[in-house]
């Protein structure tokens, strides 16, 4: 098995440029980047395009709720934002107009089943499904989930959620012919066990090809938005309604000076509270920050994703924030942005 890598030139559109990850011809494709860019938005299309070949897909959501967003109104929730772009060729609306979507996901084309709505969960049934030989694209919304939970890096006796969706990838790309299998990332754990298992962990921006015998298996692309979509990155970064400066709180006052201002695109994972002081785990290119926070700066409960119980017991104690906390401090993955989110740390962790 060997690896392949080069940067892209600067598409400079206003969405994803899929020309050149199809171009390689990949079983599995994965799309690292950031919110917005339309990765979503154009593999629904792709997904159209092989039911019209008489193609079967399946779209892989993370919660039963994401799954009842998208079938709620015969499918409204998953076809919206294409229906509404002027742009979509007449044939791709009309033809969604005329689908069925059913309480339990499957979409339907009169009386052929064509599609799939499922969860990350049920999708260890796909291999003894009977339409599986007919499966034409298999999307991952999102590959990569932002929260974590300690079932998905495994433990010594169960080698954990990541590793399975791996290996069952490389199962159907392997026995289903002509099967493309889409992951979509924002840019959360580049060294997350899925990426492993595929052999694409802690690269840098740009394409990256594993080939096996001179086959392309696995085709990642990890966008870099800055360089390669400039138009679309500011706009993006001057959006009145950019969701990271919501989730981040960008708008406070940032002036007290012992604070290190956390990297402009980095996404916030979650907060931790430890008597009463406050401290969010953000993740930036790869690289994992922790911040204290003065309390009188922030609406706790939007910016660390805590509920009222939470604040009122002045602690957390979810064990996979706790032990994925801990797992950064001993791989030397945390960079502390002052020193009193170094103490609290430490003593968070005792």
């Amino acid at each position: 098995m060997t690896y392949r890598y080069r940067k892209l030139k600067a598409a400079d559109k206003q969405y994803y440029d899929f020309s050149a990850i199809n171009g390689t011809h990949a079983s599995i494709k994965i799309i690292e980047s950031d919110r917005g860019l339309g990765k979503s938005f154009g593999l629904k299309l792709r997904c159209i395009s092989k039911v019209l070949e008489s193609g079967l897909f399946i779209w892989v959501v993370k919660t039963e709720l994401n799954r009842k967003e998208l079938c709620k109104n015969d499918g409204y929730g998953l076809w919206s934002n294409i229906l509404a772009t002027p742009s979509v060729p007449d044939l791709i609306r009309d033809f969604i107009v005329l689908l069925t979507t059913k309480s339990d996901g499957s979409i339907f084309a009169g009386d052929r089943l064509v599609g799939n709505i499922i969860t990350v969960n049920q999708f260890e049934q796909l291999k003894s499904n009977d339409y599986s030989l007919n499966l034409k694209v298999l999307v991952f919304e999102e590959l990569i989930p932002e929260k974590v939970d300690i079932r998905h890096f495994g433990s010594k006796n169960d080698k954990g959620t990541a590793y399975k969706i791996g290996s069952i990838i490389q199962t159907l790309t392997r026995d289903i012919a002509g099967i493309e299998v889409w992951g979509l990332c924002n840019n959360i754990r580049p060294n997350d066990p899925i990426y492993s298992a595929l052999g694409i962990a802690n690269k840098p921006c740009g394409l990256h090809l594993v080939v096996d015998n001179g086959k392309v298996v696995v085709a990642y692309h990890k966008v870099d938005g800055r360089r390669e979509y400039p138009t679309w990155y500011a706009k993006q970064k001057h959006s009145k309604n950019y969701e990271l400066e919501i989730l981040l709180g960008s708008k406070l006052d940032n002036s007290t000076t012992d604070i290190m201002p956390l990297p402009e695109r980095c996404t916030l994972l979650w907060g931790y509270v430890y008597h009463g002081m406050y401290m969010r785990l953000c993740l930036e290119n790869g690289t994992y920050y922790l911040q204290h926070v003065p309390k009188a700066r922030c609406d706790i409960c939007s910016i660390y994703r805590l509920s009222k119980s939470d604040i009122d017991n002045n602690a957390i104690y979810h064990k996979q924030r706790i032990q994925y906390l801990r797992w950064l401090v001993d791989n030397n993955k945390l960079i502390y942005c002052d020193k009193t989110s170094k103490n609290l740390c430490k003593n968070y962790l005792t």
